[in-house]
């Protein structure tokens, strides 16, 4: 039953919501929400469906088209049951496709004209001409999750871990041994995403419940909750002063907010002209001056944490899952759900490359998060394995597998010696960084 039906307010719209949970489950081979006749009601009203790609391996694609017609409001749901189905048939139709050819979505630099943008070439396990990447090093298996593990976050010594999970918890375990410190329960929904300091003393946590939680990782206490968000927060980052935190979601917005007064600062809707665009990732380059955000339907933008105005936008074509700005601030890699990379070289130069090539292979990249040192990008993919790959040569170095699901996330350990993968089979994995 829609939102608005369990308010008394039915229309059109409602049946096609309908369709879009008997979808799901027709998919998924479950409910997308469990519980008592109020519990269900009240999540139908507030709570997001796990997205489909963690319980199933549909394509982004057909993903999409179910979360539209899930949509909360009506007036963001297809404009007719007629053209739910149609997009849905068309979705399957192209995942159907046997041979499938990727080619570099058009770049758009839009404010200033002199900004430019370098798309890199898609990556898979091999390229044309080149040898396998090697197999990387496994060191150890987290497993106190019971749930999909969709964030993961070093502490700055490197010596520990934090993990956020669709169990509703968040987890501080030691990197070395995998020995559990702390579990939170604080959270009444899935955990989507978690975010440790700069300095070391907050840990930032927020999902599908709506809020934003900061913890003191000497005390283990919550200290605040911000509440300012309308639907789940699916992304976050800290500014490099630990004094601020970037979040986004479903809403299509982005807040900045004081994490020691809880204070709004700022909010950026460019994300908010496109029927969903929730926002899935956002990342804050490490000189403070920019944020870069993307959404589900492969829409980037670079914009200025002081003004909100933004500096350069990117269309991707598809879902943009991870971001990651370089340690100098000068490069922004961009995973896309398509199995792309895409590589901003610069955001000063004054003329704009773009390197192209073509794959029969769509990997389905998940992750992403460059190297401390700035030499390597690791990448997190749907067919279970981690990638490391070289920006200069343009070539895969090593792979990492073990994981049994779609790997959900990527951290790279600060001394630069270990990575972290996250994923939906329930475990963390940590490898030997190359």
């Amino acid at each position: 039953m829609a939102p608005e039906q369990i308010q008394g307010k039915p229309r059109p719209a409602s049946d096609q919501y309908a369709l879009a949970v008997v979808a799901y489950e027709w998919l998924s081979g479950d409910r997308p929400f469990h519980g008592s006749f109020t519990e269900i009601a009240v999540q139908h009203a507030v709570a997001t469906p796990q997205p489909l790609r963690e319980r199933v391996p549909v394509s982004p694609a057909i993903e999409q088209v179910i979360m539209i017609g899930l949509a909360k409001e009506p007036k963001e749901r297809f404009s007719s049951v007629q053209a739910f189905a149609s997009a849905l048939e068309q979705a399957f139709q192209k995942e159907q496709a046997t041979t499938v050819s990727l080619q570099f979505p058009s770049a758009h630099v839009l404010s200033p004209p002199s900004l430019p943008l370098t798309v890199a070439p898609s990556i898979a396990t091999t390229h044309p001409g080149t040898s396998p990447a090697s197999v990387g090093k496994h060191l150890f298996s987290y497993r106190n999750h019971i749930a999909p593990v969709s964030s993961i976050a070093w502490s700055p010594d490197s010596a520990r871990i934090v993990s956020g999970s669709s169990d509703r918890t968040v987890q501080i375990w030691e990197a070395q041994t995998g020995r559990t410190e702390t579990v939170w329960n604080f959270h009444s929904s899935p955990v989507r995403t978690v975010a440790w300091t700069k300095n070391g003393t907050y840990i930032a946590s927020a999902g599908e419940d709506t809020t934003v939680s900061i913890w003191e990782t000497l005390t283990r206490r919550s200290v605040m909750t911000y509440q300012e968000h309308k639907k789940c927060v699916s992304a976050l980052a800290w500014a490099p002063d630990s004094d601020h935190i970037a979040s986004g979601g479903f809403d299509k917005t982005i807040h900045l907010w004081s994490a020691v007064t809880g204070r709004k600062v700022l909010t950026y809707q460019g994300h908010t002209r496109n029927m969903g665009a929730w926002v899935k990732a956002v990342a804050w380059s490490p000189n403070g001056r920019c944020i870069a955000s993307g959404d589900y339907n492969g829409e980037v933008f670079v914009w200025d944490t002081v003004t909100g105005e933004y500096r350069l936008h990117l269309s991707a074509s598809r879902s943009v899952n991870g971001l990651a700005w370089s340690p100098d601030s000068d490069r922004i890699a961009i995973a896309c759900s398509s199995g792309r990379l895409l590589l901003v070289q610069s955001l000063a130069q004054e003329s704009t490359s773009r390197h192209h090539m073509n794959q029969n292979e769509d990997i389905g990249l998940t992750s992403v998060v460059w190297s401390p040192d700035g030499k390597f990008i690791a990448l997190g993919d749907e067919r279970h394995q981690v990638h490391i790959w070289d920006p200069v040569s343009e070539k895969l170095l090593y792979t990492y597998q073990g994981h049994a699901n779609r790997v959900l996330a990527v951290a790279w350990s600060p001394d630069g010696h270990q990575i972290a993968s996250a994923s939906a089979d329930k475990t963390v994995q940590v490898w030997q960084a190359p």
